[in-house]
C-alpha cells in the first residue's frame, strides 16, 4: 500500500504497528472473497440482490479503521468510479447478468490473443 501510495509513511505510527493490517496480500484475498467470488458462484448474478454492496462496505471498514492516513490511489480512481456505477446502474435495472460466462470468454478470448 505505501509503494501505491494509499499510505503516507508517519513518523509517529512506525510501519510495524500497521502492517498486519495493511499485507496486500490479505487484503486482496479479502475483497477477491467479498467482491469477485459471490459474482461467479452461479450462472447469473442477481444485481438486485444489494447484500455485496453491503459486504464491501463492512469490508472497506474493517480494513480502513486500522490504517491510519489511507489516501485514495489516484490511477485507480476512475476505474474504481467506473466499476461503481455499472454496479449501481445493473442493481437500478434489477438486472441478472451471467458474469461467469463473460469472464470465461475473456479469459479465452486473452489466450487465443497471446
Amino acid at each position: 500500500l505505501w509503494q501505491l501510495g494509499a499510505l503516507r509513511p508517519d513518523p509517529e505510527v512506525p510501519q510495524r504497528a500497521v502492517r498486519p493490517y495493511a499485507k496486500t496480500a490479505g487484503i486482496l484475498e479479502a475483497w477477491t472473497k467479498t467482491a469477485v467470488d459471490p459474482l461467479l458462484v452461479s450462472d447469473r448474478f442477481d444485481f438486485g440482490d444489494g447484500r455485496i454492496i453491503d459486504d464491501c462496505r463492512a469490508l472497506a471498514r474493517q480494513h480502513l479503521a486500522h490504517v491510519p492516513d489511507f489516501r485514495p490511489i489516484p490511477e485507480l480512481t476512475f476505474v474504481s468510479r467506473t466499476v461503481s456505477g455499472v454496479y449501481w446502474l445493473l442493481r437500478s435495472m434489477r438486472s441478472s447478468v451471467p458474469i461467469r460466462e463473460l469472464v470465461d470468454q475473456i479469459i479465452l478470448q486473452t489466450r487465443t490473443a497471446a
